[in-house]
């Protein structure tokens, strides 16, 4: 099933999607389901997708890209065990694209919220339980735009970004920011990357999950003052195995803005389950 946003005309105008009970339109693979919902963008406007898994499937994450870019993530959330919501800011003309990520394997949410003041930037993170890993995870910041979205390594006995996950936006209005966390009991497998961002510099790259993994979620952190770096895309992508789910990698997009004088490091991870 694809949903196709058809948006008004009105400068800054929210338009919201209903995408429910997605099936895995794109495709399983292991535990694995994955969808898509896409439509036009204009300059200035708003939409929101708000879409559920299947029956008996929860969610793991929420992707989003665009096709020409200039999108920015107001919202990549995930409401309850089924239900998600994805909302997008366009900068130009392009058509979006939100991907909901579900698994039949039982998931324990956790949520942090906190206020967050006009102007201000924030950090939130949300902590899996004792014995649960993150295989997931997402950020709703209301008013502001998300910069970074990933899961994090506690400092505990393991160097594995298995312990929850994290979350920072910044925005000129006031905000109430929520952060959480889809937790696991089998662990999965995290693959990073880091690349160097010179200022004014964009790039986009993919994660590989390992064979036999699938994606659950891809995250993205770029190092330096919150508000320097652009965010535009997490999406899934299918590999050149047999099937057509796009399971095999986690494809990243990132700015560092013209206006930060540094280069920054970007570290992006994909999340691999069963």
């Amino acid at each position: 099933m694809r949903g196709k946003g058809i948006l008004g005309a009105t400068a800054a105008a929210l338009a919201i999607i209903s995408a429910p009970a997605l099936a895995g339109d794109l495709g399983t693979a292991g535990t694995m389901t994955y969808a898509l919902v896409e439509g036009p963008l204009e300059p200035n406007e708003e939409v929101q997708v708000q879409t559920d898994c299947a029956a008996g499937a929860n969610m793991t994450a929420v992707g989003f890209g665009a096709d020409f870019g200039g999108v920015r993530p107001l919202s990549l959330f995930l409401h309850s065990a089924s239900a998600a919501e994805a909302t997008l800011s366009a900068t130009a003309s392009t058509t979006f694209s939100v991907y909901p990520m579900c698994t039949t394997a039982s998931v324990k949410y956790v949520e942090k919220s906190r206020s967050v003041p006009a102007t201000a930037a924030a950090t939130i993170k949300a902590k899996c339980p004792v014995q649960r890993h993150v295989a997931g995870g997402g950020v709703d910041a209301y008013a502001k735009v998300i910069q970074n979205s990933y899961p994090y390594d506690s400092r505990d006995k393991d160097s594995k970004p298995d312990d929850g996950w994290k979350a920072s936006a910044q925005g000129a209005d006031e905000a109430e920011m929520t952060v959480v966390a889809a937790c696991v009991k089998a662990m999965p497998s995290y693959r990073s990357k880091k690349v160097d961002l010179s200022p004014g510099a964009g790039i986009s790259f993919p994660i590989k999950c390992k064979t036999q993994k699938h994606l659950s979620a891809t995250g993205a952190r770029m190092t330096g003052a919150t508000g320097f770096g652009g965010l535009e895309g997490l999406r899934p992508l299918d590999g050149s195995d047999a099937d057509t789910a796009p399971d095999d990698s986690g494809l990243v997009n990132m700015d560092n803005y013209p206006s930060n004088p540094d280069s920054e490091k970007l570290t992006a991870t994909a999340v691999c389950v069963e």
